[in-house]
């Protein structure tokens, strides 16, 4: 969000193992330095004397998002898309971004100063460029805070199962609450079944399916495959949608009794998969809500004076 009359940016970006998320944008986490500057502008950022490739591909996994540059170089591509879109070379930004909730508590101050480094920076995006001076960074909860402005008020209780690249947090939340003690997360992402899903194609066929094609599928594009292994395909993401109603199961959550909203990335494959489909159950498909939540609880701050 722009503040046209104090000239700060609000801004929401949801940093996944797999994609960058803000209010406007959905990108590839994928950086890759370049020997020279790259022929064409376009996913290009030119930061401390070097270009690199934004947008393409994914990063690998690893165990912290912080412990190298390329969330922070992912962060300023976000920061420089807004540039662009709102013909700003000078930018002070109040940042949002979030945490698993299991692991907000001890990871939220580093999270908060790996932002924080430069303070000031200046960089190009795709030939745009920017001088940056981020003024706060506020690291929220996952899960809770894509519910945040939306069930407030009118939801007494409910279970939100945020399916990310690498986690599954569910998070209880009633009157407005997250309740902490009944919250938990689990390494059952989106990355849990994309190893199914490889293990069992090679398993069958003896071939390595490409990430690409297994995200294809489940964002919908169907298609350039064989049948073959669209079943396999199909057989490994029921698997996945029985195994995450089960975890709900064994932490004594029902579905004739609790209000279960799915959230991430995971959310399509519930949608379509889940053998509880109606009633209680619900499928918030933009992967977007994190982002949004983050900048909605910014918003709310700032119109409070407490930015």
């Amino acid at each position: 969000m722009y503040q046209k009359e104090t000239g700060e940016f609000i801004m929401g970006v949801d940093h996944g193992y797999s994609t960058i998320k803000t209010v406007d944008t959905i990108m590839k986490n994928g950086v890759k330095k370049c020997s020279s500057k790259p022929a064409m502008d376009e996913n290009t950022l030119f930061w401390q004397g070097k270009y690199f490739k934004v947008g393409e591909g994914n990063m690998d996994f690893a165990e912290s998002k912080v412990d190298d540059d390329r969330m922070y170089i992912n962060t300023l591509a976000a920061i420089g898309r807004a540039a662009k879109k709102y013909q700003c070379s000078r930018m002070n930004v109040i940042l949002g971004t979030g945490l698993p909730f299991a692991r907000h508590g001890e990871e939220k101050e580093t999270f908060r100063r790996y932002f924080l480094r430069n303070r000031i920076d200046e960089f190009e995006y795709e030939g745009w460029r920017v001088n940056v001076n981020i003024k706060a960074v506020y690291v929220f909860k996952q899960g809770y805070a894509a519910a945040y402005g939306k069930l407030r008020g009118k939801d007494a209780d409910c279970y939100l199962v945020d399916i990310g690249s690498r986690t599954l947090d569910c998070v209880h939340i009633r009157k407005g609450m997250a309740l902490e003690s009944d919250s938990f997360t689990q390494q059952d992402g989106l990355r849990y079944v994309y190893q199914k899903i490889k293990g069992a194609v090679y398993s069958k066929t003896g071939k390595s399916i490409p990430d690409a094609r297994i995200d294809d599928y489940i964002s919908g594009v169907r298609g350039g495959m064989t049948p073959e292994y669209e079943d396999i395909i199909q057989e490994q993401l029921q698997e996945y949608a029985d195994h995450v109603e089960a975890l709900l199961r064994e932490h004594n959550i029902e579905f004739d009794f609790h209000r279960i909203v799915y959230v991430g990335g995971g959310a399509s494959i519930m949608e379509e998969y889940a053998q509880h489909k109606y009633g209680n159950v619900e499928c918030w498909l933009d992967v977007r809500e994190n982002a949004r939540g983050y900048e909605r609880a910014l918003i709310d701050y700032s119109e409070k004076g407490m930015l």
